[in-house]
């Protein structure tokens, strides 16, 4: 039988605790281990019990102070695929498909015998499926990913005690999401308010990097899992960059007498359209919010 080394003190949040003299009509026992999700001035919460613990019914597991970072970090991990795996499975957004290429890919190599040595003609043919993904398929993909991270959280927020990973806001408490955009500064902020009170419990920002390009959607993923303690997929915070101008991006174009900022067009007649920029390469600086752009 495990050994754990216990202390008779108050529990903080995340600590683990052993139920040394549990209450004999609540559900958990003696011996029961469990994570603290939120305490008050007399006892805690813990997950998965629906009873509140007296100070007194229990002592603390102590463990080293990394123990418990690994142990946070291997739940929010696990938080964040189950959510991403629920918002695959929920999506109704088309999204790239490489397998939908790598077939294409196969059909118009079916003749074809020769494949670079080293290669099998699978592992060929996935490789140029990869290649035919251009940045800004890419990217589309991300921000398609980034709405139903979000749109997931925020469902999951409304929740209460079936929350898995995250902080204790996020497990224990019912909240409504809230964002603010400032495009300018190129900021999202997401903020966790009580459903009903109102009151504020979370808050945190994103801010776009200076060689990034700012969008709204991947923004409010990034702030909204930081503020609830579910870690954020690095396709967000290192999204990949569009490459070639659309319809609804704004960038940074070279004027008569100096560069400005504008957003980009339909249209031929006009200086700051797709189709002169397309025509013109060097008019476009760089391309700075691609929040409204339509990927197609």
């Amino acid at each position: 039988m495990t050994k754990f080394k216990t202390v008779k003190r108050k529990a903080n949040v995340g600590e683990r605790i052993l139920i040394t003299y549990g209450f004999p009509t609540h559900d958990y026992k003696d011996g029961d281990i469990l994570t603290v999700g939120d305490k008050d001035s007399v006892g805690v919460y813990a997950i998965g019990a629906e009873c509140h613990i007296g100070h007194d019914e229990y002592e603390v597991i102590e463990v080293k102070p990394d123990t418990y970072r690994r142990l946070s970090e291997a739940e929010a991990k696990i938080a964040t695929l189950e959510a991403e795996v629920k918002a695959l499975k929920t999506s109704k957004e088309p999204r790239v498909d490489i397998d939908m290429i790598a077939s294409a890919l196969s059909a118009r190599l079916a003749n074809e015998t020769s494949v670079p040595r080293g290669h099998s003609k699978s592992r060929y043919m996935e490789e140029l499926a990869k290649a035919s993904i251009t940045p800004n398929q890419r990217r589309a993909d991300v921000i398609k990913r980034a709405q139903a991270f979000v749109a997931d959280l925020e469902e999951r927020a409304v929740g209460i005690g079936n929350n898995e990973g995250g902080n204790a806001t996020f497990r224990q408490r019912t909240t409504h999401i809230k964002f603010y955009v400032n495009a300018e500064k190129r900021v999202v902020t997401a903020l966790a308010l009580g459903r009903y009170s109102g009151k504020l419990y979370e808050k945190a920002f994103a801010k776009c990097s200076p060689g990034d390009v700012f969008n709204a959607d991947i923004g409010k993923a990034v702030a909204l899992g930081r503020a609830l303690g579910v870690m954020v997929p690095k396709e967000f915070t290192d999204a990949v960059k569009p490459t070639e101008v659309v319809v609804g991006m704004v960038a940074e174009v070279e004027g008569n007498a100096h560069p400005y900022k504008e957003r980009i067009i339909s249209g031929d007649g006009k200086m700051h359209s797709v189709t002169k920029i397309r025509n013109n390469p060097r008019n476009l600086r760089k391309i700075l919010d691609d929040t409204d752009a339509v990927y197609v």
